[in-house]
């Protein structure tokens, strides 16, 4: 009699591969000369079901893509994601004033699988 009980024999184990929903509706809701408030829509941990397990939020005097991802500004303290669907907030100080930012933002699972990038926004601080 053989027993086993290893990841790959028992599908409840399976690697979860399913990257949270990207954020579709980030946008600019107020900002100051060096301050601007960002809301968007938590995407769930699996698509739209659950909730993920980071944010990873990022800005720019150019157009943020994935080509410069990593050359974008990354905000600090962004909010613990809540579940899919809840309204989510990041308030962002110490900006350029007279700046021209663009913003996006991408959400993770535990594993982590990543989001695609969400859609842009952007601002022209005011002087």
């Amino acid at each position: 009699l053989a027993l086993s009980c290893g990841r790959e024999e028992n599908p409840a184990w399976a690697r979860d591969s399913t990257a949270p929903a990207a954020i579709s509706d980030l946008r600019v809701a107020a900002g100051t000369d060096s301050t601007v408030l960002l809301r968007w829509t938590a995407p769930g941990d699996d698509g739209a079901e659950g909730s993920a397990s980071d944010y990873d939020l990022r800005y720019g005097e150019i157009r943020v893509a994935s080509s410069n991802w990593v050359d974008a500004w990354q905000a600090v303290d962004e909010p613990i994601p809540a579940e899919a669907g809840s309204p989510e907030s990041l308030l962002i100080e110490g900006l350029p004033a007279a700046a021209k930012l663009y913003f996006a933002v991408r959400a993770s699972d535990e594993v982590p699988n990543w989001s695609a990038l969400s859609n842009l926004d952007s601002l022209i601080l005011a002087p």
